[in-house]
């Protein structure tokens, strides 16, 4: 919650576009996008690419070429990455950044365009800022698939049909239903952390958006 401008106006709730220690700046409607992510590749394997990264596909949505140098993309709220000087992406296009934390990459021509660490597949944080650190895009995401990703279609996040690095997003894939759902496994007290384990009993991934766990029955 903060003012615009800084010290005067009224306050207002500021969903995206916090700014400790920063001057406070409006929501920033960017055309250029978080577009698709890879987060838990396990055995897809791409042409002049060692092993099996991660990656973050970034799209221009805008109608002309864009100049995207100085861009960062941030993992985890800590990982920081910043596009090149000088770098272009037509409109429409599509940048690939690879997530190799081996080292792989280096090896290749690719070896510009690695963030140097994996993605979480359980859950991570990808933050899109531009070149003065304002907030153009993010995206937060929970257990991921093995070798699907995830991606921006029929406006809004959604498992895909396809994998489609560099190229325009599938449509969103087939899921089950929340009822295959099943409480299958937890540890309760003693030393470390308290767990509980979901198993799905269907053939389809099911969504867990909008699903929720209570110890209240009343609930």
């Amino acid at each position: 919650i903060g003012r615009l401008p800084d010290g005067v106006g009224t306050f207002r709730t500021f969903s995206i576009n916090a700014s400790p220690g920063q001057e406070n700046y409006d929501v920033i409607v960017s055309q250029l996008r978080i577009n698709e992510v890879m987060a838990r590749n396990q055995s897809l394997r791409y042409s002049g690419v060692e092993g099996t990264p991660d990656w973050i596909e970034i799209a221009n949505h805008s109608a002309a070429a864009m100049d995207i140098g100085g861009i960062r993309i941030r993992v985890s709220g800590k990982d920081e990455w910043i596009v090149p000087e000088g770098m272009r992406l037509p409109a429409g296009g599509l940048l690939v950044l690879w997530c190799d934390g081996e080292g792989l990459i280096e090896r290749t021509a690719l070896k510009g365009f690695n963030l140097g660490r994996s993605l979480g597949g359980g859950a991570d944080l990808i933050e899109l800022f531009d070149s003065e650190g304002r907030l153009l895009d993010q995206i937060e995401y929970g257990p991921q698939v093995p070798d699907r990703s995830i991606g921006w279609t029929g406006g809004r996040w959604e498992l895909l049909l396809e994998v489609s690095p560099g190229a325009v997003n599938s449509q969103g894939s087939p899921l089950g239903v929340a009822t295959d759902l099943r409480i299958n496994e937890w540890r309760g007290g003693g030393d470390g952390d308290d767990w509980l384990e979901l198993f799905n009993l269907g053939d389809l991934p099911v969504s867990l958006r909008g699903l929720y766990l209570s110890d209240d029955p009343s609930l």
